[in-house]
């Protein structure tokens, strides 16, 4: 059990290639080929982190991080406490029905709290 003591947010979708090539300039993907709406992958932690301190520059104001552990599940589970928040083909891509890419985020059931991709993907 966790207990999360201060507000947050968390973005809706994955961050996409289009979103990363807009911030830094380059597409790291290796799944290139599944569009600019497909979720970025091929990127590190410190990747990440050069991400958000670009981001941060480009949008005045903004508190932009990754999510702790915690705060991640807590938004992925969105009030549930099974493994999945409802049937694994219809809320997620993965092995047995992703053709071994990726796919344009937001195709698939969000989650309670709208959040879509928390499972599966990349």
């Amino acid at each position: 059990n966790v207990t999360l003591t201060k507000w947050f947010q968390i973005g809706k979708y994955p961050v996409t290639q289009r979103q990363w090539q807009a911030v830094m300039g380059n597409n790291p993907s290796h799944f290139f080929s599944c569009g600019l709406d497909c979720p970025v992958e091929q990127v590190s932690w410190n990747d990440s982190q050069e991400f958000i301190k670009k981001l941060k520059t480009q949008v005045s104001g903004a508190g932009f991080r990754l999510p702790s552990d915690a705060k991640w599940e807590f938004a992925a589970r969105a009030g549930t406490s099974g493994d999945f928040y409802g049937d694994l083909d219809e809320i997620a891509w993965y092995v047995g029905n992703g053709g071994g890419t990726t796919h344009p985020v937001g195709k698939k059931k969000p989650n309670a709290f709208g959040l879509y991709d928390m499972i599966g993907q990349v």
